[in-house]
C-alpha cells in the first residue's frame, strides 16, 4: 500500500486499523470522525510529519495508538492533540525525531495513559507535563541517546506508579540517586550502554534497597574492544539487597566474580533466574561453589563464556576446571575420587553451553540437592572422555552433551537418568565409544526417552538393540551426518516414532526389509511418519530398483515433501521397464 491520506471507505464498525508503511505525511482534522468503535490505531513507518489539533476527534474509545518510526517532533503535536483520546492507555512515539525537548504539554492530557514509549533525548529535560500521567506504569526510551543520569533526571516522575522502565541508552555517567523517584519499580532494564562498566553501573541500584522486583536486566553494557570487568562482594551486596526474581548480567565482559560475592547477598532466597551468559569469566571459581546458597534459584545460565578473547589475555595463565581442587571451598569435597557438588535445592535448569574449561576427563560427580533439576545443557564443553558417572540428578528430563569426546564411555553413563525425555549428543565420537556395546546397554532402561540426537558421531553401523528400551516412547530419532551405509533397526517395533533423520549419510538404497518396516511404522503412527534422506549417496541401478519403486509408492513423508535427491529418484520410475530389461539380461 502507498496511501497518502487515510482512506474514506473504512467500515464504521472497525476496531483495529493498521495504516503502517504508507506515505501519510499529514493527519487532517476529523480524519477519523466516523470510526467511533476504533480501539487500536497503528500508523507506523508512514512518514508522518504533522497531526492537526483535531485529527483524532471521534476516537474517544481508542486505547492503543502507535505513531512510532515517523518524523514527528514537538511541533508536530499541537498542545491539545490528545484531548480527543481521553481513554488512551498505550502510546508509542518511539523512533521519531524528538531531538531537543519532549512533547510533555501534549502528553499532559493523557491522564489515563499506562504505557509510553518515546525517544530518549540527549540533554533533554523531563518537564512538568509528565507529572499529570498519574496512571503511567511503563516507560520505555527507544532509541535513547541520554548520556548522563543524575539525581534530578527523573524527579518529575516522583510518586508516579511506574513499574517498568527501559533506559537502554548511551550512558557514560550515573549518579547513584537516579532511580530514587521510582517508588513502584518492578522491572528495570539498563542495557546496551557501550561506554559504562557494569561495576560502575551497579551502584545505581542503591535506592532500590529492600524492594520486591521481578526483573533487573543489566545486560550488554561496556562493549569496549579492550578491557574486562571484575565483580566483587561489594557489588553483590548492592545486587543482593533487592528481593528480585531475575538478574540478567549477560554480555558485560565480566572476567571474574570474586569468592564471597554470593555470600554477600541479603535476599538469597528471592533470586529464581540468574543469567551471566556470554561474558569472559575465567578464574576465581569460589563464587560458583556458593550458588547452592541461592535457595530459590530455578535457572542459571553461564553459557558461552569467552575468556580467551584479546581483552582478557592477562587471565590466560589461570587454569580452571568444572570440578576444581577441594581446597577451594569447604562445601566442595572429594571422597575416593567422587566429587560432591551441592546445588541450589530448587534448581530446575542449568545452561552451560560452551563452558570454557581446560580439556579434562569427566569426573565422578555426586550432585546433592538435585532432585528438581530437569535440564542440563553442557553442549560443546571439552570433556576428553565420558568415563565418569554423574549421580544425584535422577529426575533429569533433558540432557545435552554434544561435543564431548565419548570415544571412551562407561556403558552405565546414562543409567541414573531414568526420567530422561530428550538426549542430545552430537559430534561426541559415540560411533567409536559404542563399538563394544553389543547388547545395547548404553540406553537400557531409559523407557521415557522421546527424542534422541546422535548426529555426526561417525556411526558406521547401528546395533539393532540400541533403541529397544525406547520402542514405546521414542518420537524423534536424529542420525544425520554419520557414515551409515545401511539401517537394520526394527522400526515396526516402535509405537510412536514419527520422525527419522538419516540425512547426510552414505546410504545407497534402503533394503526391502527396511522399507517394509518403515511402511508398517507409518501405518500405526499417530502422526504421519517423516523420513529425511537428503544428502545420501543414492544409486539408480538394478540393486536399487525396489527402493526406487518404494520411493514412488510409499505414504511416508520424504524430506519434508521437498524436491531432493530422493525426490529426483522418483522420476527414475519412468525408466523402470528399461532397467528391468537390463537386469534380466
Amino acid at each position: 500500500m502507498d496511501f497518502h491520506t487515510v482512506p474514506r471507505h473504512i467500515p464504521i464498525n472497525t476496531t483495529i486499523l493498521d495504516l503502517s508503511s504508507n506515505n501519510i505525511a499529514l493527519l487532517h482534522n476529523e480524519t477519523f470522525m466516523w470510526l467511533t468503535k476504533l480501539r487500536t490505531l497503528i500508523i507506523h513507518t508512514s512518514r508522518l510529519r504533522h497531526i492537526d489539533v483535531n485529527a483524532f476527534k471521534g476516537l474517544e474509545n481508542v486505547q492503543n495508538l502507535d505513531l512510532s518510526a515517523n518524523s514527528l517532533d514537538v511541533g508536530s503535536l499541537p498542545m491539545s492533540v490528545f484531548n480527543s483520546t481521553p481513554n488512551l492507555l498505550n502510546l508509542q512515539l518511539s523512533d521519531n525525531i524528538f531531538s531537543e525537548e519532549y512533547p510533555d504539554k501534549s502528553l499532559s492530557f493523557l491522564t489515563n495513559l499506562q504505557s509510553l514509549s518515546i525517544n530518549g533525548i540527549r540533554n533533554g529535560r523531563f518537564r512538568d507535563g509528565f507529572k499529570y500521567l498519574k496512571k503511567l506504569r511503563i516507560l520505555h526510551f527507544q532509541p535513547c541517546f541520554i548520556t548522563h543520569l543524575t539525581n534530578e533526571t527523573f524527579l518529575v516522575f516522583n510518586n508516579l506508579p511506574i513499574e517498568d522502565i527501559d533506559i537502554s541508552c548511551a550512558i557514560r555517567k550515573v549518579e547513584y540517586g537516579t532511580l530514587a523517584p521510582f517508588k513502584s519499580l518492578n522491572v528495570l532494564k539498563i542495557s546496551h550502554n557501550s561506554f559504562i562498566r557494569l561495576s560502575d553501573l551497579i551502584p545505581i541500584l542503591i535506592p532500590l534497597k529492600d524492594r520486591n522486583m521481578s526483573e533487573i536486566d543489566l545486560s550488554y553494557n561496556y562493549r569496549a574492544r579492550t578491557g574486562s570487568d571484575i565483580l566483587t562482594p561489594k557489588h553483590f551486596t548492592i545486587l543482593g539487597q533487592i528481593c528480585v526474581k531475575s538478574f540478567i548480567l549477560a554480555k558485560n565482559q565480566i572476567s571474574v566474580i570474586r569468592t564471597g560475592s554470593i555470600s554477600a547477598m541479603k535476599y538469597k532466597n528471592c533470586l529464581e533466574h540468574f543469567d551471566i551468559a556470554r561474558n569472559n569469566i575465567y578464574g576465581d571459581k569460589g563464587a560458583a561453589l556458593e550458588l547452592f546458597q541461592l535457595t530459590g534459584l530455578k535457572t542459571v545460565d553461564a553459557s558461552q563464556q569467552d575468556p580467551l578473547s584479546p581483552w582478557n589475555v592477562g587471565l590466560r595463565n589461570h587454569s580452571t576446571s568444572m570440578f576444581p581442587a577441594n581446597n577451594v571451598s569447604e562445601v566442595y569435597k572429594m571422597v575416593n575420587t567422587i566429587y560432591t557438588f551441592p546445588l541450589p535445592p530448587n534448581l530446575e535448569e542449568i545452561f552451560a553451553e560452551r563452558l570454557v574449561i581446560k580439556a579434562t576427563h569427566l569426573a565422578n560427580v555426586n550432585f546433592t540437592n538435585g532432585r528438581k533439576l530437569r535440564v542440563l545443557d553442557f553442549n560443546w564443553t571439552p570433556f576428553s572422555s565420558c568415563t565418569g558417572l554423574i549421580r544425584g540428578i535422577d529426575h533429569l528430563e533433558i540432557l545435552k552433551m554434544s561435543g564431548f569426546n565419548c570415544s571412551l564411555i562407561d556403558l552405565s553413563f546414562f543409567q541414573s537418568f531414568k526420567k530422561l525425555k530428550v538426549l542430545e549428543s552430537r559430534s561426541a565420537n559415540l560411533g567409536r565409544g559404542l563399538l563394544d556395546d553389543k547388547e545395547g546397554k548404553i540406553l537400557k532402561g531409559l523407557f521415557e526417552l522421546q527424542q534422541i540426537d546422535f548426529s555426526a558421531n561417525q556411526f558406521k553401523h547401528l546395533n539393532p538393540s540400541l533403541f529397544r528400551s525406547q520402542y514405546k516412547s521414542l518420537l524423534k530419532l536424529y542420525l544425520s551426518s554419520n557414515i551409515l551405509t545401511e539401517i537394520n533397526i526394527k522400526f515396526s517395533k516402535f509405537s510412536k516414532l514419527n520422525c527419522i533423520d538419516l540425512s547426510g549419510n552414505r546410504i545407497r538404497y534402503l533394503e526391502t526389509g527396511t522399507t517394509k518396516e518403515l511402511d508398517m511404522l507409518n501405518i500405526k503412527s499417530i502422526n504421519k511418519l517423516e523420513l529425511l534422506l537428503q544428502g545420501n549417496m543414492f544409486e539408480c541401478n538394478c540393486d536399487s530398483l525396489h527402493f526406487i519403486e518404494w520411493l514412488h509408492f510409499t505414504n511416508v513423508t520424504l524430506d519434508n515433501g521437498e524436491t531432493t535427491r530422493a525426490g529426483t529418484l522418483k522420476a527414475a520410475i519412468k525408466q523402470q521397464h528399461l532397467h528391468s530389461k537390463i537386469c534380466m539380461t
